[in-house]
């Protein structure tokens, strides 16, 4: 044999051996044709199941409470958020909700990282006062990580000196 027919013959071995590792699964073993269907149907992926990730709630269109500078207290276009959202919670008993509370980029890491949880943590107040289960509610800060308005304009800056709403259930 010489080394041009050795190439070659390792060529299609190898063209063999690639084209098989391309068919497709027969039907025998594993899950039937309507688990794969039951689980297509439900969204599910059909390699893996167990618990799925809370799914997020369509919450009220007001879902954001704006702050001033430097400051952590609501106002009364924060306080209308807020009795929104105890309402959507009253009448929604299965939600639980993650207040984010989120600063501008002025000021160090760790004092915006406080500032964001400090509004946060006034939101939840305002919410337990109306009637709301604090055990329904988890606070985080993220500081100035996760800009609503990019720029360091006074108006970019506003949008970003707040606490979302974030619901799941």
């Amino acid at each position: 044999m010489t080394v041009q027919q050795t190439t070659r013959l390792s060529f299609a071995a190898l063209a063999l051996l690639l084209a098989s590792a391309c068919t497709t699964p027969t039907t025998g073993g594993g899950a039937s044709d309507a688990q794969r269907d039951a689980r297509r149907d439900e969204g599910q992926p059909t390699c893996c199941a167990g618990p799925q990730p809370k799914r997020p709630v369509f919450a009220p269109s007001a879902s954001t409470i704006y702050f001033g500078f430097d400051q952590f207290t609501v106002d009364a276009e924060g306080a209308k958020v807020i009795e929104a959202n105890q309402r959507f919670m009253r009448d929604k008993a299965e939600v639980t909700l993650r207040l984010e509370g989120n600063t501008d980029e002025r000021g160090g890491r760790e004092y915006n990282l406080a500032l964001g949880q400090k509004r946060a943590e006034a939101v939840l107040r305002q919410l337990a006062l109306q009637g709301v289960s604090v055990q329904r509610i988890e606070t985080v800060s993220f500081g100035e990580e996760r800009p609503a308005a990019s720029g360091d304009s006074a108006d970019a800056r506003a949008k970003n000196r707040r606490v979302d709403f974030v619901y799941a259930n």
